[in-house]
């Protein structure tokens, strides 16, 4: 920078005159400009029938406000000019930016209604976004499963044609960022899979790379608006029950060792699936779903069985009639047939009637590295089918009925697996 005095006079005068309002300027814009929403990504923190949750970002250093303006739309496209109701919400900090989290839940929506929204504040709004809120059961839905995502080509890859199925929701079984306390790596990646969290809600699991390199889960519960203690928690959709566990992943070490999953996660789970029970014999819901981080049995080339998790839940899903246990962990995709503590209760491989015990599904490959697996020759059991590739799970459900297709994302593509449930 030169040192130089400009001198006085007109001239000079207007000179530090125009620095003078260009730096005023750059200090509005650095304390009140920055306020432009990114990484919108939609969830369900209540009931997904009549409600919705918006979450974004801004970098300002004040806080601009908290706005989600929306309504149902007149034609095909959404418009601003359908946008003729306002909610607003609140903003907190960002763990690790200087960024500040906003959270709207929109409330008191009809079931299975189209809505065109966008967030921010006067000034500084979002694309208008198009989504719906969940339809009453039984109409069917279609919902898309995966794990272990991140940030990368094969990521972004993933979410685009994932998107390209049009689901009306996504389950991410855990390891969402791979962030590990490197907190921009967050944005990044609300940044790269805007396109399709704002259009359809994400619902999480808990993974232990979501654990901060074991220094806790505050950039997970401050990123994402979960039901409940977001930890562990459960919701409804159309005529499917989710709980989401956290499944040993608060007591996962460096050596792989999982201890038993806190009394207090271990009594919701008894209240929660026991209700869901009553509520599938009442004809209220058809299937069960239970998704975690951690496989509870697995072919992995290295990685044993977590008996320990599974001498824990087994139990309950044997108890209440759980139908599916969907996990990630494992860098590839594999189901088991239905099983019992372990052990198949079916030599059937693709159309199951009212199966005894549940099936597990590891979908782990959104993303990441690919994983091993043991040689086949001494694979278990109750494996039906597997396969080391890049995938997403596609789900359709139809009353009593779900189809299933494990959908690769690779360059080959095409369908890995196909299968059916009926209850």
């Amino acid at each position: 920078m030169s040192s130089r005095i400009e001198s006085a006079g007109p001239a000079g005068y207007a000179k530090h005159t125009g620095a003078l309002i260009c730096a005023l300027c750059w200090m509005c814009w650095s304390v009140t400009g920055a306020a432009a929403p990114r990484g919108v990504h939609l969830s369900f923190s209540e009931d997904p029938m009549s409600s919705l949750t918006a979450v974004w970002f801004t970098d300002s250093r004040v806080d601009p406000g908290s706005q989600v303006q929306y309504g149902t739309p007149a034609g095909t496209e959404c418009t601003v000019g359908d946008l003729m109701l306002s909610a607003l919400g609140r903003s907190k900090r960002t763990p690790g930016v200087e960024s500040l989290t906003h959270e709207v839940v929109i409330r008191d929506l009809p079931s299975g209604t189209d809505l065109c929204y966008r967030v921010g504040t006067p000034g500084d709004w979002s694309p208008v976004w198009r989504t719906h809120t969940a339809p009453a059961a039984p109409q069917g839905f279609r919902f898309v499963a995966f794990g272990d995502h991140g940030t990368s080509e094969l990521s972004e890859s993933t979410s685009a044609q994932v998107a390209a199925v049009e689901p009306d929701l996504v389950l991410l079984a855990g390891d969402v960022s791979y962030a590990n306390g490197d907190q921009p790596i967050w944005d990044e990646y609300f940044d790269d899979h805007q396109s399709l969290y704002a259009t359809v809600p994400l619902m999480t699991a808990l993974g232990n790379h979501e654990h901060e390199d074991f220094r806790g889960i505050r950039a997970y519960r401050n990123r994402l608006a979960l039901p409940g203690n977001e930890v562990f928690y459960s919701f409804d959709y159309s005529n499917v029950h989710f709980l989401v566990l956290d499944g040993g992943v608060k007591a996962f070490d460096p050596l792989g060792l999982i201890s038993q999953i806190p009394i207090r996660e271990w009594l919701f789970a008894v209240r929660d699936l026991r209700g869901a029970k009553q509520r599938k014999e009442l004809g209220e819901i058809d299937f069960i779903v239970v998704m975690q981080h951690f496989p509870l049995y697995s072919n992995h080339a290295t990685r044993g069985n977590e008996l320990g998790l599974a001498a824990i839940l087994e139990p309950l899903f044997a108890a209440f009639d759980v139908d599916m246990l969907i996990t990630g962990h494992n860098h590839h995709y594999e189901r088991s047939k239905p099983m019992q503590f372990g052990q198949p209760t079916t030599d059937e491989l693709t159309d199951y009637l009212n199966p005894q015990g549940y099936i597990q599904v590891i979908t782990g490959a959104a993303g990441r590295s690919l994983y091993d697996f043991k040689p086949e020759d001494q694979f278990a059991l109750w494996s039906a089918a597997w396969a080391r590739r890049y995938h997403f799970v596609q789900f359709d459900v139809d009353g009593p009925v779900m189809q299933v297709e494990a959908i690769a994302t690779d360059e080959i593509g095409g369908v890995i697996d196909q299968w059916s449930l009926t209850r």
